[in-house]
């Protein structure tokens, strides 16, 4: 797996342990927020995670769709999981996602979605990377080079 660590904002104490506790299971690390407001101040502090799995509805000041801008924010590209208890309601309450679970759902079906995100979000990233960064050809080094020759 290219990447393995996730953010997961749940308010419901017991569904978050429950799902974590199989993420970890499946071989991902897990760091747990228990609302909004606590994922903010984890994304502050820590930047690097592969994915987002996020309720949408929580109580506080920050909802799913305020933590997943955030994450995106600091970690374009990064893939967006959103969870609900009453999607029905959901219509127009969430922006552009990667994927999106009404609960209940079996863990094995977030968990194959979540690893072809990651790896999506990593062939991408990877593919950026190489054509920001990509190395010359050498025959455009050697004719392109302005370094003094010195014999003997």
């Amino acid at each position: 797996m290219p990447g393995n660590r996730l953010l997961l904002v749940e308010d419901d104490d017991d569904f978050r342990h429950c799902m974590a506790d199989n993420l970890l299971d499946a071989g991902f690390e897990v760091v747990e927020a228990e609302g909004g407001s606590q994922a903010m101040g984890i994304l502050e502090r820590q930047t690097h995670f592969d994915a987002l799995v996020t309720d949408i509805q929580m109580p506080g000041r920050f909802d799913g769709n305020d933590v997943a801008k955030r994450a995106k924010s600091r970690c374009p590209g990064l893939p967006v999981i959103y969870l609900s208890g009453s999607p029905e309601s959901l219509t127009n309450q969430i922006d552009r996602c990667d994927a999106f679970f009404s609960k209940p759902f079996p863990s094995s079906r977030i968990i194959d979605e979540i690893r072809r995100l990651m790896n999506l979000s990593a062939v991408s990233l990877r593919t950026r990377h190489q054509e920001r960064y990509s190395e010359p050809d050498v025959a455009e080094v050697l004719t392109s080079s302005r370094v003094p020759v010195r014999s003997g």
